[in-house]
């Protein structure tokens, strides 16, 4: 029987070449479908993410083999949904999500849990600052404190104080400026709910969506299943993560008007958690499901190629 070690999948999930064939295919999908160069931007958005990504399991040990595989695949998987490569405003909330996740996780057990903790609610601030939806991960943020030791007086109070700050910086420019009128707009959108309204999605954004989910669902559980193998350390980070995907799997679910927000971050998690299923499980059924896995990105760039040049 041939070993796993000849299999695809694992030269995949540890080879040296997989993140830069990754970024390659993604710059081909990018320069297709790029607007203006405007959308460059994207490009600088998602190396930084990638870097993150590398830095974060190297920091922590999410993983505990040499792999560059959840780069690659958000790099991939972001790269084949075009409409979240606009340019807007929607670029910036990944990497804000991945550094409050890095310090969050900084936070473990630490005696400068307080400092780790305000870092990652000032980031959480500045993404609810620009889309107020970010706000409603606040529960989830502190129940992740819970999951990783580091809930106290002092840290939920070094929460709150970081979550403010953008709020309260506006508030001197605003009285500075005799013009609390923009403030005043950033605190209404933070209690406007948006309707459950699921009309205005078009149907390639729902299957993306439907395809994210059931990676998440099917990595998800087996992350569950596969942590009791890890150090407590990183079983307790891999549970955060966990909590962090329903969450905003919750949030997009209740706000499908913030689709286009939270897809980003939503894409982010699962490649985590996909690239831990594949980078350390080497069986049938996972080679099975990583040849899936390409046959699913290569239609998602397809139907979404169609879709982004020829709208119906």
């Amino acid at each position: 029987m041939r070993s796993y070690r000849n299999s695809f999948q694992y030269k995949v999930a540890t080879g040296r070449w997989t993140l830069p064939v990754a970024i390659l295919l993604s710059l081909a999908v990018w320069g297709s479908t790029a607007d203006t160069w405007s959308d460059i931007g994207v490009v600088f958005s998602c190396a930084f993410i990638a870097y993150l990504l590398i830095e974060l399991n190297t920091r922590f040990s999410l993983i505990r083999t040499r792999t560059t595989l959840p780069s690659s695949l958000f790099l991939l998987f972001y790269a084949a949904l075009p409409f979240l490569n606009a340019g807007g405003e929607e670029g910036i909330f990944p990497p804000l999500f991945l550094l409050a996740l890095f310090c969050l996780f900084s936070s473990y057990e630490s005696p400068r849990a307080p400092v780790a903790v305000f870092h990652a609610y000032l980031c959480l601030g500045l993404m609810s600052f620009v889309d107020a939806c970010y706000c409603y991960l606040l529960p989830v943020m502190y129940l992740s404190m819970c999951v990783l030791r580091s809930f106290s007086a002092r840290t939920f109070f070094a929460g709150l104080v970081g979550i403010c700050l953008p709020y309260w910086l506006c508030w001197g420019v605003g009285m500075y400026r005799h013009d609390t009128a923009f403030l005043h707009d950033r605190l209404q959108q933070l209690v406007a709910f948006s309707p459950m309204d699921y009309s205005g999605l078009p149907l390639n954004a729902c299957l993306s969506w439907a395809v994210a989910v059931l990676v998440a669902g099917v990595t998800g559980v087996h992350v569950y299943r596969s942590s009791y193998k890890e150090k407590v350390q990183t079983r307790v980070m891999l549970h955060v993560l966990l909590v962090m995907e329903v969450g905003v799997h919750l949030l997009l679910l209740l706000q499908p008007s913030r689709f286009n927000s939270l897809m980003g971050i939503q894409l982010l998690l699962g490649s985590i958690t996909a690239g831990y299923m594949f980078s350390l499980t080497f069986t049938r059924y996972t080679r099975w499901a990583s040849a899936v896995l390409v046959a699913v990105w290569c239609l998602m760039c397809l139907m979404n190629l169609w879709m982004h040049f020829y709208s119906f």
